[in-house]
């Protein structure tokens, strides 16, 4: 199982770029073993802590568990993403 994790604060626009982008990633990777979180790490500062999250967005992929690549900040297009997931799947 593959579990995409985006790391966000409330009112940080960088966030809601990055959203965009995953949706339209989502959307083309829908039929695939793959779920999509949002965790406001202000509401959940202990998960965010224990992954060592120190800006926000953060994007943390998993696959069975364990952390296979980290995207921080929101200068990444959803042809880095599907470059990523998609040899994952």
């Amino acid at each position: 199982m593959i579990e995409v994790v985006k790391f966000q604060t409330p009112n940080c626009g960088p966030c809601k770029v990055i959203q965009t982008t995953l949706n339209h990633v989502a959307e083309q990777l829908k039929d695939k073993p793959i779920t999509f979180t949002v965790v406001d790490a202000t509401q959940e500062p202990d998960r965010a802590k224990a992954l060592n999250i120190t800006k926000a967005p953060t994007v943390v992929v998993f696959k069975d568990g364990e952390e296979v690549h980290r995207f921080v900040g929101a200068l990444f297009r959803q042809a880095d993403f599907l470059a990523v997931l998609q040899p994952l799947l």
